[in-house]
Order: C-alpha cells, then structure tokens, then sequence
C-alpha cells in the first residue's frame, strides 16, 4: 500500500496533469479500508484539506443515505483571489504598504537581504536529498502553558512567544542582536483584500516574506514585548510583500534574496482537520517533496503541535551548515522558550503594549513612559 501511494504521489504532473489522486485500499476482512488522497501542493495547502474532507463526508454520507447530493454554497474561487490581488497592484492602499516595507527595513537597520551570522558554507550542497533534521519538543504541560498562559501576560500569540525564544536563540551569533528571517503565514489575509471569502476554498495562499527581529536584551519579558511590537509592524500580515515582489513592475524587492533562515508555524494539528465520525487520519499529513529540489534555505524551522505537545524540527543541509550547531541553536530555542513560559506564569496582571491601542505620534518608548507613570499613581 505505501509502495503504491507512492508510485501514485510521484505520477501527479502540473503540466499535463493529473493534479489529484484518490485510491481506496482493501486490506481483507475484517479490515478497514484505507482512503488515500494526494494532491500536488501547489493547487492545496493544509487549510484546505478541512473543507475537502468536510465536503467527502457530507456526500458519502448523503449517498448512503440516498439523500440527493448538496453541498454549502462555494466561497470565492482561487482566481477570483488571484484577481484582486492583481487589482490591488498600483493601488493608494499598497503604496501605503510598500512605503511601510520600506521604512520598516531601515528602522531596523538593515535590508531585507541581509543575513544572520551563523557559520554556513553557502557553497554547500542544499538539495532535499541533502537534508538532516534536529527536532526538539515541550512536554504536555509546557505546551498547555504556552497556549493558555503566556499569551495572557501580555496579550500575545504563541507566534510571538516562539519568534521571541528563536530571535533570542540566535542572539550569540548574530550580528547586534539582530535576526532576520523568513516567515512563512497561511496567507488567507480576507481583511486585507475586500470583497473574498475564503472559508471554502481550495488552493495554496501561502505567504513567505522577511522580518527582521531585534532584542534589546535577553530578559523574557521585555524581549517578547520587544518582538511582538515588532511583528505589528508588518504591513498586510506580509501579503503586500509578496504582490510587490512578485506582481509590482520595477519593484526594488524582484531580486533581493531571502534570509538564509526560514520559520513556519503549523498549527494545532488535531485541529487542522474537521471532527468526524466516519475518517480518522491514520497517518499525519504530509508534503512528499522530490528528492532533486534544490531548497531556497539553509534552515527550516517548522513547528507544529500534535498530541499536545509543541514539536519544533530544524532542517537543514549538513553541507551548509554543521549538526553541531543547528543542535546547540535549537537546545538553546528550546531552553529560551521555557524561561519564557516561566517568565509569563509568574506575571499576575495582563500588561498592554502600543500595539494594543489606536494612539497617534506614539513610539514604544513614549508608550512605556505613560504606562510607568500611570501605574506609579495607582
């Protein structure tokens, strides 16, 4: 069976087609059949698969029922998307968002193609069959406290929290303190391109674009406020970055490479598929890759939280970039984390920061001065 949903995963073919298969596995009496369905990533991303298996089930169920076949009315297809973010192109709105990319890689002091300091052989071979991976995780009741505690300290995300811990992670190699990294997002922004939704959609929205992270020191608590100040500076959750570079004429973003470091976080994956009574996933899912790719980074940092726990892989190519030093980065990441989660348990009241408010001709500092005299007089 494995054998040949792998023969049917490797057959799919962008140009000629087709870009979906689904087999159905007898395995003999008595046993449950086995459901196998792949698609070519570039027409489906993880979000989608919840209205696909949402939509499986109410017709298989409907048809043993011998109910007539109806589905939800369809939400706006991926061309219709595609469509307005063409329209978006050249817009008053975008233009605000291209000077805010701009402005956002000065205030840091660098541009979007700079590097972290990290030892790495950018000669080095990087393709998939190259790669080696390091994983690091928290245990149940990190976890919990991570999902539920932290953010309440000071009105954060686990986004945040997890940056926070990576920025501080690289901190010893990195040039002023100062990480700059891809962030990979689901990219399904409704409240930035009017007139979509995207509930039901099939397709792959995902966004890549740069940030580049600054920790003033390495106290938990002013660090992580220090980054997720930084986060709510991105413009359009980074979907303008991506229509500047890629559909903007004369963009000076076209030929600027990314960071050689690239994070994504996946999820609770439980949650990523709907409930039901009829399929249960027997295997996680997963995005078979050919093993010729050459990979566009030299570290991956994926996390995802399955069976209650926070699992963080670290993949990279050993030829770019030693075991040693992504295992001490990614112990460090982990160790970072759990003095944070420390840190925000221990933090009684809820603390705001600039970003939670609508002020004008605030800047952090300015904002952190009000709040040390407000909470003196109380």
């Amino acid at each position: 069976m494995t054998a040949e949903a792998g023969k049917l995963a490797a057959s799919l073919d962008l140009e000629k087609g087709p870009i979906m298969h689904v087999a159905l596995f007898q395995r003999g009496p008595a046993q449950p059949v086995r459901l196998f369905v792949t698609v070519h990533h570039l027409a489906i991303d993880g979000v989608s698969w919840r209205p696909l298996l949402e939509d499986l089930e109410t017709v298989y169920t409907q048809i043993r029922n011998k109910q007539p076949v109806s589905l939800p009315p369809k939400s706006s297809s991926f061309k219709q998307w595609s469509e307005k973010l063409v329209d978006w192109v050249g817009t008053e709105a975008l233009a605000l968002s291209a000077a805010e990319v701009a402005v956002s890689a000065t205030r840091h002091g660098q541009s979007a193609n700079s590097t972290n300091s990290i030892s790495f052989n950018p000669n080095g071979a990087n393709s998939v069959s190259d790669t080696h991976t390091v994983s690091v995780k928290l245990n149940t009741d990190e976890t919990r406290a991570l999902l539920q505690d932290v953010p309440n300290a000071y009105n954060t995300n686990i986004n945040d929290a997890l940056l926070t811990a990576a920025a501080l992670a690289f901190a010893p190699g990195s040039e002023n303190g100062r990480l700059s990294i891809t962030l990979e997002g689901h990219g399904r922004e409704e409240e930035v391109v009017s007139g979509v939704d995207l509930t039901r959609t099939v397709g792959w929205f995902t966004t890549h674009y740069p940030v580049h992270l600054e920790t003033p020191n390495s106290e938990p608590g002013a660090a992580l406020k220090a980054i997720k100040e930084q986060l709510r500076q991105v413009p359009s959750k980074g979907l303008s970055y991506g229509v500047l570079r890629y559909l903007g004429s004369d963009s000076p973003l076209t030929d600027q490479p990314e960071p050689e470091v690239l994070f994504n976080y996946l999820g609770q994956f439980e949650r990523s598929l709907p409930p039901s009574e009829l399929f249960k996933l027997v295997r996680p899912l997963q995005a078979d890759i050919s093993p010729r790719n050459q990979r566009p980074h030299t570290l991956e940092i994926n996390a995802v939280i399955m069976a209650d726990q926070l699992h963080i892989d670290w993949t990279f190519s050993p030829q770019r970039i030693t075991i040693a030093d992504v295992q001490t980065l990614a112990n460090n990441f982990i160790a970072e984390l759990r003095d944070l989660i420390d840190h925000c348990t221990s933090v009684e009241i809820t603390e705001s920061t600039l970003s939670d408010f609508d002020l004008v001709d605030f800047d952090t500092d300015s904002f952190d001065q009000l709040a040390d005299m407000l909470s003196s007089q109380l």
